[in-house]
């Protein structure tokens, strides 16, 4: 659309723009894999089959551990991983922070992969230069997230800083995501959903049930059990437990369950925990029918897998279910927890049954199913093969987490993994530090606010445009366009509409936004306002709202304003105040004399590149006006001084504010000397935003 001309524009300026344009992941990227603990369990496992088939897929992978390494440090190590230890003791560790940070100077990599919360804590924090860049995977839903004690109050606030100085934050499950941005107010645009994925080489030829059962048998034996699952014929059917002996995980749950069946059923419990001692006293208690087996931890359950009749998850809470996915793999039937991720793992009625979470009575109605109906439980194992095959294999997770790279990166990530339509709808204020102080949700807004306000803002700005042309048929250039919404507010008057952005992700949303809403006349190129790819006297409006004030050269872009307008065409400049205490484009308390350390790390805390700095000019409405005449446009409409006109009938009593506040201030400004210290506050650009409608006279540059 629109008069070709030569696209000059060769670099982004923009600064949420700049850190990205030249970087790429290379063909052999260097990853670190930071852990807060190597002990044995899901998340452990989960990483090691993460970093083995990102190294078969030519990736160099090294290990860290926050703590000091535990029991699955030897697996790691079997496996051929460097592991580094950082010695961290207490959850607050100045120590274990430098030495992470040392870590990243000196292993120059490319990617920071972080794991566990004390990780995904420290990992942001320990960058010095932007490098490498911070990927995170969140992998459970704990409820002592949802708590909102004084002790929880910090950690929430460098929690939300540091999701903020992450790149993008890997959700093992759509609950998980949607838990932490509900329960934590962490930005739905960070996040990206890649499910877990097991290795599934042991599962591709799985041995044989009687083979499988006598290694079952030898292994009870070293655990120090005695006799035969399911009996000496095997007339019993056989469920098997794997998990921490832990709340979380619910066995507790399951033998209780087990007590009310009317099957006789033998029952395998995997695992170690605080809650072992308590379980077998419930065993004692509650005398099921059936035997139980505390069999402790177990390596490669792949290998007794095919012993079993059923696998059960009865978990509280699951943010995927490692164990569902391993027994689908193996063509077992699942029971599970009606719970977060499970439900994402167990289709139920297909590979298995669902149960509310805590339901004893509705989870021993659904293992009576399963163990009552065997043609139907072997339908179910022979679909939930196929869907561990097909859905849950390391293959494709490494491959995704990969590609999560890769958009980071070069900046063309769809923000959140969603649907473009739901981020645009959504709330995008900027979830600052002060959410984390607040109590409750107070500054939280409804979803959509953000664009119900721009529209609203931007209607207004139309309004002062017609009342000086009609955009009927004309040409109209927005520089920054962001979102999009004024474009679309000028083509539902029949202009057509083009707008200039630098930054990627604003781009990528604006193009499918317009393209939903738009129509043919509206459109957005990439572009900085210094260097616009448009031919001479090629618009007929052009609008300019909150840019001067963060663009690196403010005469050069008035300087092109003057260039591709026509003759007696007009501009519209909005310039929110830097004077004021907040920056309103970004959203940032920045008053404009703050020292620039304080300044850093503000902008730090929320999450913003200390870069931004170097861009922030001090724009009034004084130096817009200078700016705008320097260009040799003729400043027509100035709203600013109509709303000192305002303010002097305000003080004179000839008008009455329309709301309380603004009724106060006015009485406390008479009260101090008849008002002269805010009249002489407001010429010099406090309180009073910038906005004037200029023209280009016929003769310029001639």
């Amino acid at each position: 659309m629109w008069p070709d001309a030569p696209d000059h524009s060769t670099s982004i300026m923009s600064i949420a723009a700049a850190p990205h344009q030249e970087r790429t992941l290379p063909s052999r990227p260097r990853i670190l894999h930071l852990v807060t603990t190597l002990n044995k369990g899901g998340t452990e496992a989960l990483v090691l089959t993460l970093a083995r088939e990102q190294r078969r897929q030519g990736c160099a992978v090294e290990i860290a551990v926050l703590t000091r390494p535990g029991a699955a440090a030897a697996d790691f190590a079997a496996a051929g991983f460097r592991i580094q230890a950082l010695g961290l003791r207490h959850k607050l560790s100045p120590g274990a922070w430098w030495r992470l940070r040392r870590l990243l100077q000196a292993g120059d990599y490319d990617i920071l992969h972080t794991h566990l919360d004390l990780s995904d804590l420290y990992g942001p924090f320990a960058l010095t230069s932007g490098r490498p860049l911070v990927v995170s995977t969140r992998h459970n839903t704990d409820p002592w997230r949802t708590r909102r004690s004084w002790k929880r109050r910090p950690f929430l606030i460098w929690e939300r800083a540091a999701h903020r100085r992450t790149a993008v934050t890997l959700a093992v499950s759509g609950a998980v995501r949607d838990f932490l941005v509900r329960e934590e107010g962490l930005d739905p645009e960070r996040f990206a959903v890649v499910p877990n994925g097991i290795d599934l080489a042991p599962f591709v030829a799985l041995p044989s049930r009687a083979v499988a059962r006598a290694d079952l048998v030898r292994r009870l034996r070293r655990a120090g059990c005695d006799g035969q699952p399911g009996g000496d014929g095997g007339e019993r059917p056989v469920t098997l437990f794997a998990g921490r002996l832990e709340p979380q995980k619910g066995a507790d749950i399951l033998l209780a369950a087990h007590a009310l069946l009317a099957t006789d059923m033998d029952l395998v419990i995997c695992g170690r925990g605080a809650d072992e001692v308590k379980l077998r006293h419930q065993v004692a208690t509650l005398k099921p029918r059936g035997r139980v087996f505390f069999a402790g931890y177990q390596e490669n359950l792949a290998a007794i897998l095919p012993a079993f009749d059923l696998y059960v998850m009865p978990s509280r809470w699951e943010g995927f279910g490692l164990g569902a996915a391993e027994a689908m793999a193996a063509g077992l039937p699942v029971v599970a927890s009606d719970c977060d991720g499970l439900r994402e793992v167990v289709a139920d009625g297909s590979t298995g049954l669902l149960a509310p979470p805590g339901d004893i009575r509705a989870l021993a109605r659904a293992m009576e199913r399963v163990l009552q109906d065997g043609e139907r439980a072997v339908a179910w194992g022979r679909a939930g093969r196929r869907r561990a095959f097909d859905v849950f294999s390391s293959r494709r997770m490494a491959t995704d987490v990969l590609e999560q790279y890769r958009r980071a990166l070069d900046g063309t990530r769809n923000p959140g993994g969603q649907d473009l339509d739901t981020l645009i709808l959504a709330d995008r204020q900027v979830r600052g530090m002060w959410r984390g102080i607040l109590p409750g949700n107070l500054m939280r807004r409804p979803p959509g606010w953000h664009l119900a306000n721009q529209a609203r803002d931007y209607a207004h700005v139309i309004r002062q445009v017609e009342s000086v042309t009609l955009l009927q048929g004309r040409r109209l250039l927005d520089i920054g366009c962001g979102l999009g919404t004024l474009l679309l507010e000028a083509g539902r008057h029949g202009a057509s509409a083009l707008g200039i952005e630098p930054d990627p992700r604003s781009l990528v949303l604006s193009r499918h936004r317009l393209a939903r809403e738009g129509g043919p006349a509206v459109g957005v190129v990439a572009a900085v306002g210094e260097s616009l790819p448009l031919a001479d006297a090629s618009c007929d409006v052009v609008t300019c709202c909150s840019v001067l004030e963060h663009v690196e050269d403010p005469r050069a872009v008035l300087a092109e304003v003057a260039r591709v307008l026509k003759p007696g065409g007009w501009l519209y400049l909005g310039v929110p105040n830097a004077l004021n205490f907040q920056e309103r484009h970004y959203k940032v308390f920045m008053p404009p004399r703050t020292p620039r350390f304080l300044a850093r790390l503000y902008l730090r805390l929320r999450g913003r590149d200390p870069a931004f700095l170097g861009t922030l000019h001090e724009m009034t409405p004084g130096r817009a006006r200078a700016l705008v005449q320097a260009a040799g446009l003729k400043i027509v409409i100035d709203p600013t001084r109509r709303r000192l006109e305002r303010i002097e009938d305000v003080l004179q009593g000839r008008r009455r504010p329309g709301t309380l506040w603004r009724q106060l201030t006015a009485r406390l400004a008479r009260g101090l000397g008849g008002g002269g210290l805010l009249r002489a506050l407001v010429r010099r650009g406090f309180f009073v935003d910038g906005a004037l409608l200029a023209r280009r006279p016929e003769d310029l540059g001639s």
